[in-house]
């Protein structure tokens, strides 16, 4: 937290910049985070249909214009619509259908992050 706040002080515009103690839960949405490496390329639909299951997508049109969702206690969904990173020359054509975003990534990473809302977080 103290970190992000240092990143961003000087961007009155960037919601980092306002973060205290009292509103912290309110901004950062990312206190933990899981890394899953498969070494199966082929199998990342089937690991993307468990979580949609598992978290599912609202409606679409409720994503356009923000950040990400704001957390509704006791339900699981993805806070934002989960983003595919490739890298250049990669095919893209397997995510079409998926209700993915799809971005090159200038060094060459590949990965698909999903943001999920869990569980409300204790002040």
């Amino acid at each position: 937290m103290i970190r992000k706040r240092h990143e961003y002080i000087r961007s009155q515009t960037r919601s980092y910049a306002r973060l205290d103690s009292s509103n912290y839960a309110d901004i950062i949405t990312d206190l933990a985070g899981i890394r899953l490496i498969v070494n199966y390329r082929g199998k990342w639909q089937d690991i993307h249909n468990e979580i949609i299951k598992e978290f599912p997508i609202k409606r679409l049109e409720l994503y356009r214009g923000v950040e990400h969702l704001p957390h509704v206690k006791g339900e699981r969904f993805l806070a934002e619509i989960p983003t595919v990173y490739y890298a250049e020359g990669d095919s893209i054509a397997q995510y079409s259908g998926f209700n993915l975003i799809t971005k090159q990534h200038p060094r060459g990473y590949r990965s698909i992050h999903y943001v999920i809302s869990y569980n409300e977080c204790s002040k």
